[in-house]
C-alpha cells in the first residue's frame, strides 16, 4: 500500500495537564501530514487556490486506541482510499513510535468545491495526479 509518512515529536502545547495529547490534536497530526505530502508532491495549497478550488472535509472518523504523551515520537501515515470525480477519501494511522503502538486511525472525506460560490466541482486533472501519488 503506497502511503506518505511524517514523523515528529509531541510538543508540549499539544498536551493536557497530564502531558497526554488532547484528542483533537490527532486530526491536526493527520492534516500536518497531509500538508507535508502536498508540499513533497508539488501540490501546495497555492496550486488549488490558483485553480479556484478548495477541499473542505465533509466527514471525519477517528478511533483512539493508545495515548501519545509529551516527548513521544509520532509517526502519521496517510494513503488514498478512494478518488472520485469530486471527492477524495484519505485514510490515516497515527503511531506512537516511542511505545511501538497505534494511537489512532481513521479517515477524512474531502470534497472539491469552487471557492466562488462554494459548489461541488470536478477535481482538475493536475490535482487528481497529486492525489494519485497516494494510491
Amino acid at each position: 500500500m503506497p502511503h506518505f509518512i511524517h514523523r515528529f515529536p509531541v510538543n508540549w502545547v499539544d498536551t493536557d495537564g497530564l502531558a497526554v495529547v488532547h484528542f483533537s490534536n490527532y486530526l491536526r497530526y493527520f492534516e500536518k501530514t497531509e500538508e507535508e505530502f502536498y508540499r513533497s508532491a508539488g501540490g501546495e495549497s497555492s496550486l488549488m487556490r490558483e485553480r479556484g478550488i478548495a477541499f473542505p472535509r465533509v466527514e471525519v472518523k477517528c478511533t483512539y486506541t493508545y495515548p501519545c504523551r509529551y516527548g513521544d515520537i509520532v509517526q502519521t501515515e496517510i494513503w488514498l482510499d478512494r478518488l472520485t470525480d469530486r471527492s477524495v477519501r484519505i485514510n490515516f494511522i497515527v503511531k506512537n513510535v516511542s511505545e511501538d503502538r497505534v494511537s489512532a486511525e481513521g479517515y477524512a472525506v474531502l470534497v472539491c468545491v469552487e471557492t466562488a460560490g462554494w459548489k461541488a466541482a470536478v477535481i482538475p486533472d493536475e490535482v487528481r495526479e497529486i492525489f494519485e501519488k497516494l494510491r
